[in-house]
């Protein structure tokens, strides 16, 4: 082999080098979904569900990503190593999705291409969907889940119905498993509220049509 080659194969291994070294180094990132449950319930066979078109969930800006939002001290910042595996609000609405198929009696959910069916329109604002580590930084924190629900007749934008629903769980311990849990849980509380809530509050504008 000549010095020449020698040489260029010499200074292209220090490029390579050079170039895994200034490549950015990636901490793993876990990615959790929310697992909320709402207890299944029986629906009338006889009568037909009184349609909801559901609008997209309106999340505050610090919270409608992917990063599992917590404050400490009054302080806005985001677990390490987590995310989750979508935008809070579309896990969100997937989840009262499945809570209004399982757990509703009276009402079901609808979308705009079933929007024809639907008398009424409900709309959910989440305020707050946070650990607060309300007890320190090494305390396990406590999740708070706020959400404004209203539901308005379609025709003509008429209130029929608004209630605030305000849950605060603690997790278990202060680690991302049971904080993530203690999401869940938080979340399984406000959809059941909301799920029994809307039912009533349909079926009361039905009667009073």
């Amino acid at each position: 082999m000549t010095l020449f080659r020698q040489v260029c194969i010499a200074l292209a291994l220090v490029g390579l080098a050079a170039c895994v070294t200034v490549l950015p180094k990636t901490d793993p990132v876990t990615l959790y979904r929310l697992e909320a449950e709402v207890p299944p319930a029986q629906r009338p066979a006889a009568a037909p569900p009184l349609y909801l078109l559901r609008t997209p969930t309106r999340f505050s800006a610090a919270a409608a990503t992917d990063r599992i939002m917590t404050v400490t001290d009054g302080e806005v910042a985001y677990l390490a190593g987590a995310r989750w595996a979508s935008p809070a609000p579309v896990l969100f609405d997937e989840a009262l999705s499945r809570a209004f198929e399982s757990g509703a009696v009276e009402t079901s959910l609808v979308g705009y291409d079933g929007a024809a069916r639907a008398r009424f329109v409900l709309r959910l604002e989440v305020r707050e969907f946070v650990a607060f580590y309300q007890a320190g930084a090494s305390a396990p924190p406590v999740v708070r889940l706020r959400v404004v629900a209203s539901i308005v007749r379609r025709r003509d934008g008429t209130l029929i119905s608004e209630r605030m629903f305000d849950v605060r769980t603690p997790a278990a311990a202060n680690r991302v498993s049971p904080v993530v849990g203690a999401f869940d849980s938080a979340l399984g509380q406000v959809l059941s509220e909301v799920v029994a809530w809307a039912d009533e509050a349909a079926l009361s504008a039905k009667a009073a049509a």
